[in-house]
């Protein structure tokens, strides 16, 4: 257990000096505000680029990563938007 505390410590120390250098503590809640850097517009953007991958014939998994998205992350943004599933054009005829 001698490796734990020494781990712990030296991250303590760490952000106590990073408290020191910032003038604020390091908080999980700042590392999470990526969301909000997307804009709606964006997302549809993205949205739009997956889907025309995925209209030529890519896996919804496939299109996400040409695209460096998460492929659930695809989804709920398809969802929010009012979008539901996506529908192939081809297999749709």
């Amino acid at each position: 257990m001698q490796w734990a505390s020494e781990r712990i410590a030296k991250e303590v120390a760490e952000n106590e000096a990073y408290k020191q250098q910032t003038g604020e503590f390091f908080e999980v809640k700042k590392l999470r505000s990526r969301r909000k850097l997307i804009s709606e517009r964006e997302k549809l953007k993205v949205i739009a680029q997956v889907d025309s991958l995925r209209d030529r014939g890519e896996s919804s998994k496939a299109a996400c990563i040409i695209i460096n998205i998460h492929p659930t992350t695809y989804s709920l943004w398809r969802k929010n938007a009012g979008m539901g599933n996506y529908q192939n054009p081809i297999k749709m005829k």
